[in-house]
Parts: C-alpha cells; structure tokens; sequence
C-alpha cells in the first residue's frame, strides 16, 4: 500500500501486459494475407532451385568425365549414361563409368551390375534419384544414350554437340545444358517447357 500526498491511503495496482484478442486477431489476419500473396511466388522459388541444382549436378558429372578422360588418358575414353538406359531416360540420374575394354557395353541396365567391375568396367560416379528430384524430366536434343569423351576431352569423333533440356512439373520455364563438340558445357534458361 502507498499513501498519496492526501494521506489517504491506496492498494497497488499491478499493471498487466500483453495484447487483447482483438489485436491477436488482427495481427493473425495480416499474416494469413501475406502468407496467400507469397506462396506462388515461394513455389517457383523453389522450382528454380531444383532446376538449378540438377542442372549443376549434371554439368559437374560432365566436367568429371571429361577431366577424368584427360587425366586417365584412355583411349577407350569415359562415358555417361542414363541409369535407365534400357530406356534412355536421364531423369532417374546417370553414372560416369571408364570402360577398359573399349566394347561399349558397361552401361547401366545393359550388363548386370555385380559382372560390371568383372568385365572392365569402372563406375567412377553416380547421381541416382529414384524419380528424379521432384518430377524434374531430362530429355537430350538429339536423342542421346551415352556422353563419350575421349583423352584430348572433346566428345567422340561420332558425336556431334548436343543439349539436355531440363523441365520442372507445372512450370513454363526449365534449363538447358548444351555440350559443344569441343565438351565445353554451358547453362541457358529454356522458355518453352510444357506445364
């Protein structure tokens, strides 16, 4: 108790903080509208991303094998291939393998991955996704089943340069990764996937 300059004395009153509900709810409705406005633009935020992951993952397996076919100096040459190979379709992923026998058959899906090692085949790399990271579908211009780099770290005499188009689901907008025939690689914005 405090007494107050007439000597009349007072109870202390605690002052208590916080916020009322009505204020609690109008903060509550401010966000709700914030989070509407910004989820379709934090949607193709993220697709982008994905985009750009795959994409760099697959120009950091091409720059592998084209290095490692520098740095080994096998005439034979390094490959990458789909991991479905029976189907051509890189979206599952793909290996980057040296095949010392130069006869072309170690890629995934075409000899038995326990006898691969058995018959001169050296897996070096792999980058599997059992669907593809989030539906991302990789398709090559022209139609490709194998990457063949040779020891100067140009593409093989029988290929000519070529591009992987990379699409993300619901999305109008993707990657390509385009090989010169020298196996330089660069990435470009591709402007006419189908949604």
């Amino acid at each position: 108790m405090t007494v107050n300059r007439c000597g009349i004395m007072n109870r202390n009153r605690q002052t208590q903080s916080g916020f009322t509900l009505v204020e609690l709810m109008v903060v509550l409705a401010i966000v709700a509208v914030l989070v509407v406005l910004g989820a379709p633009g934090l949607r193709q935020y993220i697709a982008n991303q994905q985009l750009s992951s795959r994409a760099n993952a697959l120009v950091m397996s091409l720059n592998f094998a084209r290095g490692e076919a520098v740095t080994r100096n096998n005439s034979e040459g390094i490959y990458v291939t789909p991991i479905d190979n029976v189907n051509n379709n890189w979206s599952y992923g793909w290996y980057v393998w040296e095949d010392a026998r130069d006869a072309q058959d170690c890629g995934a899906g075409v000899v038995n991955d326990n006898a691969r090692s058995a018959n001169g085949c050296e897996d070096l790399r792999a980058d599997a996704s059992p669907e593809g990271p989030d539906g991302i579908e990789i398709t090559t211009s022209p139609t490709l089943n194998s990457v063949h780099y040779i020891s100067s770290g140009t593409l093989h005499p029988s290929l000519t340069a070529f591009e992987f188009h990379l699409c993300a689901p619901d999305q109008t907008e993707g990657r390509i990764v385009a090989v010169a025939r020298t196996g330089r690689t660069s990435v470009r914005e591709k402007t006419d996937c189908t949604p």
